[in-house]
């Protein structure tokens, strides 16, 4: 049965002993083993000595309850509830659930409220939600903003980018060109500058080490432009950076010791697009570099090497490069320069490439296409030595009294009385004798100087080419007419051409798929034969011994 108790005025209940002086210290335990329902307010006064100031639910609970809380009535029979559920270890709320706890709108845990300003980014800070006015993100713009540093270790991959930051290089000496950049910018990636004389200025500040890194577009520049010791030049790709001189008979770049151009079409010259400053002698240990151009101009020459304007190498290294330079040249040295070449393609061009005074080249899997000469050298170089004929048979030359040392092995000879320029093909130094030098020429020497006949070498022109291709050479420096489609017609004889002691020595194929060792060994694939005189001459010389033997039968 219940019990009822009515009392009109408050009523207190002392729970624990008393102090001295009569005075309740309520530091008791008051324990209720039944509901309790208080229908109006209850209000916990903290004493001012306290062991605990918290109000403990479901007391003495050894893990058997999960659930724990307290209810809100928000009505008549309606109830809010506040409990922590121990197996997610989180407190949650429900706005809907019976007189017993359970609920009617599912627990939700509580949620910490965000901190920082009203678009703050969240983060973890020591175990707590973070949030800072400098890192934010707006939903009306779908903007992110960092006012600060950003260190990614990884990739970072967008659409666009739109920031004034300034990202740090992997190297401090990267400076960047754009079409949108300022010549008063300080070359970094979102600083660009606008011309590559101003990013080759910079360079040459930076003293060196240095890679200057073009984004699309076409430049129009105040040319020529000197590209600084040991400075790389890299266009973004040769289809998408094209450079071109304001005046169109300007010279382009001026190359030095340990420079390296890549990745960019020059175009709309007339002058020299690569070559060394023909005002001054340039110092260059470390050969220029050149790879993955195209060119395409008229009457321009895309790579010059003059040897008189270069100490050191002479040289310049020149890979992977297109050039229609229509009635213009491709590769152009002289004056003892020299160069490795790989993967020439030249195009309509007056002369493919041209040795000269001396200068020297290796070429190789490349390609001349229709233009006026494929191949050409002409000439020789400086005296390298000379010296007087002690002896002479069938070619085998004894010489004393040199000038300037043993001959060399790239060298012609001239003998005094003779027109001719005769090939070295093996240098014997010091045989017989210390100070003689014994000289075997290639070709088949019917004259018959005499003792004491001066001999004198010169450096040679020379091209080596080996599995060159030439595709209608001769037939013209205008496409419209010279291609085979639209009745060009080839010259054989324009594809090699050598004078005045100049060697070619190569192997090619033509158009025709005609399969060439020089000039002396030809094979035509179409009649399946061997011609040529270096052919004839070696099968005479195999034959004649059975040839005799027979007759002598």
């Amino acid at each position: 049965m219940a019990s009822v108790k009515n009392i009109n005025t408050d009523y207190t209940l002392n729970v624990g002993p008393a102090y001295a002086n009569g005075v309740w210290s309520g530091n008791g335990i008051f324990t209720i083993n039944a509901q309790t329902v208080f229908t109006g307010n209850v209000i916990y006064n903290v004493p001012s000595v306290s062991v605990s100031p918290f109000i403990t639910v479901a007391a003495n609970n050894t893990g058997v309850l999960t659930d724990m809380g307290l209810l809100g009535q928000t009505g008549p029979n309606t109830f809010a509830g506040l409990r922590f559920d121990t197996i997610v270890n989180a407190w949650q709320t429900s706005n809907s659930v019976t007189s017993n706890g359970v609920p009617i709108t599912a627990y939700a845990n509580i949620n910490t409220p965000p901190q920082g300003p009203n678009t703050a980014i969240q983060f973890n800070a020591n175990g707590v939600f973070g949030g800072d006015a400098n890192l934010t993100f707006d939903t009306s713009t779908n903007l992110m903003s960092l006012a600060g540093n950003l260190s990614v270790s990884g990739n970072v991959t967008a659409q666009n980018i739109n920031a004034n930051i300034n990202i740090t290089s992997a190297s401090s000496n990267i400076i960047y060109v754009a079409k949108n950049g300022s010549s008063s910018n300080t070359g970094g990636l979102t600083s660009p500058l606008l011309t590559i004389e101003s990013a080759m200025n910079m360079a040459a500040g930076l003293g060196g080490n240095v890679s200057i890194h073009v984004a699309p577009g076409t430049y129009t520049e105040n040319m020529p432009i000197t590209i600084p010791p040991n400075t790389a030049l890299m266009g973004d790709n040769l289809r998408n950076v094209n450079i071109i001189p304001q005046v169109a008979s300007s010279d382009m770049f001026y190359m030095s010791g340990g420079t390296y151009v890549w990745g960019v079409t020059v175009k709309g010259y007339t002058g020299k697009a690569f070559s060394y400053d023909p005002t001054t002698v340039t110092t260059a240990f470390v050969s220029p570099y050149i790879q993955n151009i195209t060119s395409s101009t008229t009457t321009g020459t895309a790579v010059y090497i003059d040897g008189d304007k270069c100490n050191g190498t002479k040289a310049m290294i020149v890979g992977f490069f297109t050039i229609i330079n229509r009635n213009g040249y491709g590769i152009h040295l002289l004056n003892s320069a020299y160069s490795q070449l790989v993967n020439i393609y030249t195009i309509a061009c007056d002369i493919g490439i041209q040795v000269e005074s001396g200068a020297f080249c290796t070429l190789n899997g490349s390609d001349c296409s229709i233009g006026n000469y494929g191949l050409v050298a002409d000439g020789v170089g400086p005296l390298q030595t000379s010296g007087n004929i002690v002896s002479q048979f069938q070619g085998s030359f004894v010489i004393d009294n040199l000038s300037n040392g043993q001959p060399h092995v790239n060298t012609v000879v001239v003998i005094d009385g003779d027109p001719e320029f005769y090939t070295i093909d093996t240098i014997l130094p010091n045989i017989p004798g210390v100070g003689n030098s014994t000289v075997l020429i290639q070709q088949t020497y019917l004259g018959n100087a005499a003792p004491g006949t001066g001999m004198s070498f010169y450096t040679r022109s020379s091209i080596i080419a080996s599995a060159h291709t030439f595709e209608y050479v001769g037939a013209g420096t205008n496409p419209a007419t010279a291609l085979p489609q639209y009745g060009g017609i080839p010259i054989e004889a324009n594809e090699v051409v050598a004078t005045n002691g100049a060697v070619i020595t190569y192997t090619s194929t033509d158009q025709k798929g005609n399969f060439k060792v020089g000039s002396g060994f030809i094979v035509n694939q179409a009649t399946a034969t061997i011609t040529g005189d270096a052919f004839y001459k070696s099968l005479f010389a195999q034959m004649t011994p059975y040839i005799l033997a027979i007759s002598g039968d």
